[in-house]
């Protein structure tokens, strides 16, 4: 039998790592499965499991809109009903659509250069 080996980013590496766990499965299931049904599959399963991104994949604006509603919940925990009053905005901490879009592009991208694989 022969291996099939691709090289990819730490990133990218971490999150196709979590999607596989998310699903109960590892990385090289996943990848079967990926290559049996494509990037469809993958996005299926990371909506199904809520596979959450990691510190560094969560924005400034997110993380500063998440601090902000902690503190309001933390003020005003008796009343929910006026918490978007005070500026509570729910954020998503999972992983979406285009960020599954994107991994797959950045993972495309690395067969015309490869220097990203030579980043940290």
């Amino acid at each position: 039998m022969k291996q099939i080996t691709i090289p990819v980013t730490d990133k990218q590496h971490s999150f196709l790592s979590r999607v596989a766990k998310e699903n109960r499965r590892s990385l090289s299931q996943l990848m079967y499965l990926m290559l049996e049904q494509g990037e469809c599959l993958a996005y299926e399963c990371i909506v199904s499991m809520s596979v959450k991104k990691t510190d560094d994949e969560i924005s400034q604006e997110d993380k500063d809109q998440i601090a902000l509603n902690k503190q309001i919940k933390k003020d005003h925990p008796e009343n929910p009903d006026e918490w978007e009053k005070k500026g509570y905005k729910y954020v998503c901490t999972c992983c979406d659509r285009e960020m599954v879009s994107n991994l797959f592009e950045s993972i495309g991208d690395l067969v015309m250069d490869t220097s990203p694989l030579n980043e940290g």
